[in-house]
Parts: structure tokens; sequence; C-alpha cells
């Protein structure tokens, strides 16, 4: 009898381990989309190249993804590739080049997330990771370290009010963020590149972790 308990025991705990997770898992919808879901982030990116078509955090980890801040990208890019999924990574290739290093690699984990980009002698020229927000959406804002016109040290934070904050680092002391935005526009923006990588800096990581940031006051 005790056996029999243990076994049920066992079992039923193993499936809970099972069933949290699986809670949030990485998903291919109808719409070709590549989608990832936890408490903190809910990020949904395209099949055939390297773009965000849903962007969200919630830092306090509720799981709110109400609002997706992203402005509409309408334009067709040049670049396309092929992509293979794996159960927490989304991995671009430039066609033809799989046995090659993914141009750009997409790994989640429920608090954050990293986005490598690899350059091999065989590649192509790689284009930059580009993320535009709509301010009509969220009127977000990157704070941090300018080095010169458009360009933002690392690490620095992106943050959306009412939303929540992504700490953005990486790991080449070399490389600088492009940071743009304009209030005046029909359409008002923030945009943010990532810089792909090249012969000077043939490795680069850059990694976007959800945080809560608020002043310690004594209460």
């Amino acid at each position: 009898m005790s056996s029999r308990r243990s076994f049920i025991q066992k079992s039923s705990l193993a499936g809970i381990a099972i069933g949290i997770q699986g809670k949030f898992p990485m998903l291919i919808n109808e719409n070709k989309i590549f989608s990832y879901e936890s408490l903190y982030i809910k990020l949904e990116l395209r099949r055939d190249r390297p773009e965000f078509s849903f962007f969200s955090t919630d830092s306090l980890g509720g799981g709110q993804f109400a609002a997706n801040p992203l402005l509409n990208n309408e334009e067709e890019l040049d670049q396309q590739c092929e992509s293979r999924l794996t159960s927490n990574s989304i991995a671009y290739y430039q066609k033809e080049r799989k046995k090659y290093f993914p141009i750009w690699e997409f790994k989640m984990q429920p608090k954050s997330f990293l986005i490598r980009t690899r350059w091999s002698k065989k590649d192509e020229k790689i284009m930059p990771f580009s993320i535009t927000f709509a301010q009509r959406k969220n009127h977000c804002t990157v704070l941090g370290n300018m080095t010169g016109i458009n360009q933002m040290k690392f690490p620095c934070l992106l943050h959306f009010p009412g939303m929540g904050t992504f700490r953005i680092d990486c790991n080449d002391v070399d490389v600088t963020l492009f940071y743009d935005a304009d209030r005046y526009l029909k359409d008002p923006f923030v945009k943010i590149v990532l810089q792909p990588a090249d012969m000077s800096h043939p490795d680069v990581t850059y990694k976007f972790e959800s945080v809560s940031i608020y002043p310690d006051i004594e209460r």
C-alpha cells in the first residue's frame, strides 16, 4: 500500500512539474508567428525574418499584456531568412546557409531573453536588427549614457510607463545601441537598433531583462 501511495505521490508531483514547465511554451500559431509568453514577457517573431510582431513586458510578473507598443511595420525587408525553432530558441539563417552560424538567434527565459548575432566569412552582410515603438501606444523611452549622436552605451534601460522596464546589456564593451526618437511626426516613435555581427565583432550577445526599478523609500 505504501509503495502504491508513494508512486501516486511521485506521479502527481511529476505531473505538476510538467504542467509548470509547459505552462508557457514556445508556440507556432496559424499565422506563422513564433510566440513565447511567461508572467513577465510576451514576444512574437515572424518566421520568415527576424522581426518582432508583438513585444510586451509586465515587470511585476502579473502576466498583463494588453498593450503591444510596436509601431506597425509595413515595409518588406530585403533579407528573407530560414528559421529553426527549439523549445526555447529561434534561429534565423541566411537562405542556403543553414550549415553556418545563425545570423540572429533568440533564446527565451521567463524574465529575460537573449539576442545573439554571429558572423562567418561565408555570410553575406547581416542586416541590423531594429525595433520601433509607437509613442501613441506607449510613451516609452531609453535611459542611459549617450556616447555620441544616436549612440547609447550599455547597459541601458528601455522603460514602458504602466508596463515595466527592460535592462539591456551587451557582452561586447565596444558595441553601442543606436537610439532615435521623434515625437513631432504624424506617427511619433522610439527606435532602437542592435548592431549585427561583423569581422570586428564576430559574436555579439544582447540581453533584455525585465526588471522593476524604483527608489528605496523608507516607510
